[in-house]
C-alpha cells in the first residue's frame, strides 16, 4: 500500500503568484477587489486627497481603480504584471489624464512624483522579499507631504479561504493572500518602513445601502469587526 505524501502549505513564488493572477485577469476579471468597489473606496478616502492631486494607483491590476481615478485626476498605474500593464496601456492611452502605466523594474527609471498612492488589497500578497522594496518604492514615488492610502482585509482569518489542490497535496489562500493586519499591526509594518500614520480605520466596502452602512458604525458595539481596513499614512521627514 502506496503512503501518501503528507498535505504541506504551497510555498508560494513570484512565478506561482504570477500565474495565479495571470489567471484571474485572462478568465475572473471580477476577482479583483476594485472591479466591486473602486467607486466605494474613493468615496470614503477623497477627504485625504489634495486638491488636483497627481495620483499613483500602486498594484493597479487590471485598471478598474484607475479609470475612476481619471475621470478626476492625472494618474498613473504601477503593475508586477505585464499583461496588466499592456492592458491598462491599451484602455486609457486616449485619456489626457493618463501619466502612463509602469511596471515595479521601471520605477527607478521614471522621475515621476505624486501627491497620493492608492495601496489597494495589495499588502497581503506581498511575499517576505518584496516587503522593504514595495515601501521603499512608494516612498520615492511621493512628493513631500504626500500620502500613501492602503486598503486590506481587517483581521483577515487565513485559514477562513485555504482551499487544497489534489494534484499537489498543497493547501493555499485562494487568493494569494499571505499575511494579515489589524489596525495596529499595518501601522506598525508602516512606520517601521519610515512612515507616519495620519489616520487608520475600518469600513466595509461592499456597504451600498444606507442600511448596510449603518451596520459599519454598529458592528463595533457588538464586538464584531468591518471586513475591510484603510491606513493613510505619509513618510517620515529624515
Amino acid at each position: 500500500m502506496n503512503e501518501r505524501s503528507p498535505i504541506q502549505p504551497l510555498e508560494w513564488t513570484d512565478e506561482l503568484v504570477a500565474s495565479l493572477w495571470e489567471y484571474f485577469g485572462d478568465f475572473k476579471p471580477e476577482a479583483f477587489f476594485t472591479a466591486n468597489c473602486g467607486d466605494r473606496i474613493l468615496q470614503l478616502t477623497e477627504r485625504f486627497l489634495p486638491a488636483s492631486a497627481t495620483i499613483c494607483d500602486y498594484g493597479c491590476g487590471k485598471g478598474f481603480l484607475l479609470k475612476k481615478i481619471l475621470a478626476s485626476h492625472k494618474a498613473a498605474g504601477v503593475d508586477f504584471s505585464r499583461n496588466n500593464l499592456e492592458s491598462v496601456q491599451a484602455d486609457n492611452a486616449e485619456n489626457s489624464n493618463f501619466v502612463g502605466a509602469y511596471s515595479i523594474d521601471q520605477l527607478a527609471e521614471i522621475k515621476l512624483k505624486f501627491d497620493v498612492v492608492y495601496f489597494i488589497e495589495t499588502v497581503e500578497h506581498l511575499l517576505d522579499h518584496h516587503v522593504a522594496p514595495t515601501f521603499q518604492a512608494i516612498e520615492k514615488l511621493l512628493k513631500p507631504g504626500g500620502v500613501v492610502i492602503c486598503t486590506t482585509p481587517n483581521e483577515e482569518n487565513l485559514a477562513d479561504t485555504e482551499v487544497y489542490c489534489p494534484v499537489t497535496r498543497r493547501t493555499f489562500h485562494q487568493y494569494q493572500h499571505v499575511r494579515s493586519f489589524s489596525g495596529e499591526t499595518l501601522a506598525a509594518l508602516f512606520a517601521e518602513h519610515h512612515f507616519s500614520c495620519i489616520a487608520t480605520f475600518t469600513t466595509d466596502f461592499f456597504a451600498n445601502s444606507l442600511r448596510d452602512r449603518l451596520k459599519i458604525r454598529l458592528r463595533p458595539y457588538f464586538r464584531k469587526r468591518n471586513p475591510h481596513l484603510v491606513y493613510v499614512g505619509s513618510p517620515q521627514v529624515r
